[in-house]
């Protein structure tokens, strides 16, 4: 097996969760879908050699698009989605969409939640559901459709 990590952006709570993942997974390689603060972070803790910045994403389904690719052509077998307990749920299901019949297996892994956010935050349900289509037509046809500024 061969790990990945993904991190989503979107708060340096969630640095330490990918700092201890890239410690019990010392041949895993760290991916951003975006240049951001995390990246910033878990690349002075853990070394450039060991961070990938793929792309510019603007929200989740765009950071798994810009990694998903990168991680395949890597070799990856599993790729470890971490973000925030109230947001995995949303990261994994886009990951798994587009990964679907593709040789990487998505396993997600909760962070701790960001400050800005209480212990019960869910991803809004419309938002969940207008990226799983979101996602599905990026799997069916290759590209990003109804951009979003999330």
């Amino acid at each position: 097996m061969k790990y990945a990590i993904l991190l989503h952006a979107g708060g340096l709570a969630r640095v330490p969760t990918a700092i201890t993942l890239a410690e019990r997974h010392p041949e895993a390689l760290v991916y951003f879908g975006l240049e951001c603060a995390e990246a910033v972070a878990v690349r002075d803790a853990i070394g450039a050699s060991r961070v990938v910045v793929v792309g510019k994403a603007f929200d989740t389904l765009t950071e798994a698009v810009n990694v998903l690719p990168a991680v395949i052509v890597a070799g990856v077998t599993d790729l470890i989605v971490t973000t925030e307990p109230g947001h995995l749920g949303r990261a994994a299901m886009i990951a798994r969409i587009l990964a679907w019949r593709r040789p990487v297996r998505i396993l997600a892994h909760a962070s701790a939640p960001d400050a800005s956010q209480s212990m019960t935050y869910r991803s809004p349900y419309w938002v969940t559901v207008a990226d799983w289509w979101r996602a599905w037509i990026v799997r069916l046809t290759g590209r990003v459709m109804f951009p979003s500024n999330r």
